[in-house]
């Protein structure tokens, strides 16, 4: 059998009938290595609601949200988020804007230096507002929300922001 080009006939028959009865169960092997886990969609999350603003200032908290109950991973320090540790997140922040008033958020690192993540403006009628960003956390660092009006009579209400941790 060494030839490539050698031909073989192989004649034999197949037999045909009833099927047999099964054979005994061999044994079970070994139980493999326990694989990685693999991503789940949200880890720990905060969900701030804003006192409504009818004055320029830092937004006051209202009440919060820190899920699951026992995360060390977010506080509350006066009017601004805690983010105690380093990761990748998400955040919405969204309200009703009102009539020429400014919304910004800030990252504000430890030495101080306040970062502009973003700003909206409503500049001819009330707006309802909402957006989704994504923060990189290198060291621990506060995120607080302003509000700048500028025209009398105005304000800009039910203004909640929900920051996630992302799994990766």
């Amino acid at each position: 059998m060494e030839s490539e080009n050698t031909k073989y006939v192989l004649d034999f028959v197949i037999p045909t009938g009833k099927m047999g009865a099964t054979g005994s169960l061999g044994a079970t092997g070994q139980v493999g290595p326990t694989g990685p886990t693999g991503p789940t969609a949200l880890e720990d999350m905060i969900y701030v609601q804003y006192k409504d603003a009818t004055a320029s200032e830092t937004f006051t908290i209202d009440t919060s949200t820190i899920l699951p109950n026992n995360s060390p991973l977010y506080s509350i320090s006066g009017k601004e988020i805690v983010i105690n540790e380093v990761g990748n997140y998400e955040y919405t922040i969204c309200g009703n804007i009102g009539e020429n008033a400014y919304i910004g958020m800030q990252v504000i690192k430890q030495n101080g230096t306040a970062v502009n993540l973003l700003g909206v403006e409503s500049k001819e009628k009330m707006i309802l507002y909402s957006k989704t960003g994504l923060l990189r956390i290198d060291s621990k660092q506060n995120l607080r929300v302003l509000c700048i009006l500028n025209q009398a009579n105005t304000k800009v209400e039910s203004m909640t922001i929900m920051v996630k941790r992302l799994p990766f």
